[in-house]
């Protein structure tokens, strides 16, 4: 059976205590449809300039997007139809979104302690980004594979070699390679 985690109402307390302590509040406001419902306009706030990050971050090296087409890039991302209608709901998408972003760029920027961190953050909204998190470790286990393959077949000074055909022989080296790397004790003491 799949529950609610506790993620939202852990963000929702810990953003309205200090709101409610600043600004001398009390009573009915404080746990009002609309105090509630702002938690996930921050959040949604948050997506649009995470988007943006992510945007820059991914397309650095294309120099022919203006600041001004990733700003309005990341706005109509995070105002797809599907998370804008949630936006305006005590609900946990927009918080999961933000994580998963959050998650995803603190793994761009290889900050891997933090991008768990956020993981598991994200995990708490919504059990199911567990498979964001997954593909979020997946790209970095891919990157450094990527980057083990390319220093070994540098190493390697015969250019017929450095090619993987595209047969058996080239499968039974890839899933070779594979093992040697994921059993590795140099590969797994990195992490």
């Amino acid at each position: 059976m799949i529950t609610t985690l506790p993620g939202l109402y852990l963000a929702t307390v810990g953003v309205i205590k200090p709101i409610v302590w600043l600004a001398d509040l009390s009573g009915s406001v404080v746990c009002s449809t609309a105090m509630l419902r702002f938690i996930n306009l921050l959040f949604n706030s948050g997506n649009l300039y995470l988007l943006h990050l992510l945007i820059c971050k991914l397309h650095q090296r294309e120099k022919t997007r203006t600041a001004s087409q990733r700003i309005l890039s990341a706005l109509s991302l995070s105002t797809f139809p599907l998370l804008y209608f949630f936006n305006f709901l005590y609900y946990t998408d927009a918080g999961s979104t933000f994580f998963i972003l959050f998650t995803y760029l603190m793994t761009l920027y290889g900050c891997h302690k933090a991008s768990a961190l956020l993981g598991v953050c994200a995990i708490l909204f919504r059990q199911t980004n567990i498979i964001w998190v997954a593909f979020c470790a997946g790209s970095v286990v891919a990157a450094k594979m990527d980057e083990t393959w390319r220093a070994d077949q540098t190493k390697k000074k015969d250019e017929h070699k450095s090619q993987v055909p595209l047969n058996i022989s080239g499968v039974k080296k890839v899933l070779g390679f594979t093992f040697e790397f994921v059993t590795s004790p140099v590969h797994i003491n990195r992490g």
